[in-house]
Formats: C-alpha cells, structure tokens, sequence
C-alpha cells in the first residue's frame, strides 16, 4: 500500500489536497490512504518515528514555524530516502533553493496553478505506479557504471566506463570518494568500484539491509561485527572501522534490529 502524508499549516489547503488524494484513491480503486495529514511538522516526524515511513509526502513550504518544507523533506529522507517529496507553496520564486537542499523533489506545485488539484493527483498516480514497479522488482545486485579501471581479485580488468552488476550481499559499505563530489567508493569483500554518483540516489537503489550511518557512508548492516554508539564507530566482520554520525544512530540500530527480527 501507499502511504500518503501531508503536512501543510493552511487548513483550507490542508483539506483540498486530502480530498483531491482522496477522491483519487476511491476514484481509481488505489491502494493507497493517507496516512497523516497535519499543520505540525513535529507531529509528522512523530508519527513517521513510530510507523512506516515510506510513502508520497506533500509538504508546504512555509510551515510557520522554525522548519520550512525543504528542512522537513531533508529529515524525512534520512529515515528513508526512497520517499517521494511534492513541495506545495505560495512562493513560485523560491524553488531554487530546493537544489541548495538537495530534496530531489517529484514536482513543486504553487497554490495558485490553475491545474493545481490536476497536478497534485498525477504525483499521487506517478507515486502509486513507481512504488508498485518496486514491489514487482525484485534484485539483489547494484549495476554500476564504473569511472575507473579495476583490476579483480582473479586478474579481470573492468575498464573505465564499464557497467558491472554487485550482489548486495558482497558490498560491505560505500562511502563518498574523498575529495570528488558526486563520486562514490563501493566496497566489496574482495574489491573495491569507483563510479560517479549521488549517495543519496545510490541508496535508493538497495534494500533494506542498506543504511545511511553517516552524511558520507552507507553500510550493509549484516556486515557488522560490533555497534558502538558511545564511540560513534562500527566495526565491520573484516575489520574495518566506520565512523557514525549522531543523527544517523538510531538509522543504524533500527536496521539492525530489522535484520534480527528477519532471521
């Protein structure tokens, strides 16, 4: 089912976009619901901490309060950034800053468009069709196009510019590439693939086992050995040690306890 959430402090636009999602889902026989709708940016991330977060978040802009919309959407991706964001606002001159977030965003709609209702039920419908082709997926290997040379542990060269496919249950972790924005290290038990790529866009390409444990690292959770977060760090079955961020520990614990509630 699809989860849909909406978070606006207008409470004339917090009802239209639930009856226009609504109308949509009894219209179109969706199995979909709208999981929260409220004026709280609070109360949202409150309900997400507690229940499912993946779902189609419509977010407005100016929330009245000391988080606006593209703060919202940054701390509901790090629950789990395979969300889809809809930004809706009274201010069609401020979406450049949506790129200063990084919020990847699926539309950003003003409450003044004439297709405003029109819009709002094609993101539910784009939504709903690219979380049903998820669930249809199912792959357990990360294609990945390389920007460099690797040499394999049986003496392959993979040349630059190459598309290679890495079981998920090899990579033990991927990290930022030090010094190259927009790059990224795949670490695998033998190897190690450089590629060009988004960490954030990388993530939505794994599964569950996947989690974010700093701003520059995600780790494969059934690769780790020992989880310290007094220390901040995580050690890794080849241990090697990773550094945890603050805000990424309880990531790291709940995709831990994930993994031991599927064993």
């Amino acid at each position: 089912m699809l989860s849909v959430f909406i978070c606006e402090d207008n409470e004339k636009f917090l009802n239209r976009i639930g009856k226009y999602v609504d109308n949509l889902i009894k219209a179109e026989k969706l199995n979909a619901a709208i999981a929260c709708a409220t004026p709280d940016p609070h109360k949202l991330l409150e309900h997400i901490q507690r229940n499912e977060v993946f779902g189609l978040y419509f977010l407005d802009l100016d929330l009245g309060c000391e988080v606006n919309g593209f703060q919202l959407a940054e701390k509901i991706r790090r629950y789990d950034p395979r969300v889809f964001i809809v930004i809706v606002t009274s201010d069609g001159e401020s979406k450049h800053l949506s790129f200063k977030y990084v919020i990847e965003a699926m539309d950003y709609i003003t409450k003044d468009a004439v297709d405003f209702e029109e819009r709002i039920c094609k993101c539910v419908l784009t939504a709903y069709q690219r979380h049903s082709e998820r669930k249809g997926r199912k792959t357990d290997k990360l294609s990945l196009k390389l920007s460099e040379d690797v040499l394999s542990k049986d003496s392959v060269l993979f040349s630059k510019g190459s598309t290679i496919l890495l079981d998920f249950s090899d990579i033990t972790h991927i990290e930022v590439t030090p010094g190259k924005a927009h790059n990224v290290t795949v670490y695998c038990t033998s190897n190690k693939y450089f590629a060009r790529h988004d960490l954030g866009k990388i993530h939505t390409l794994l599964d569950a086992r996947f989690v974010r444990c700093h701003r520059a690292h995600i780790v494969n959770v059934e690769k780790i050995f020992n989880f310290n977060p007094e220390k901040r760090k995580i050690l890794l079955n080849n241990d090697e040690e990773l550094d945890m961020g603050g805000t990424y520990i309880e990531h790291v614990r709940q995709g831990l306890n994930a993994m031991y509630a599927r064993m």
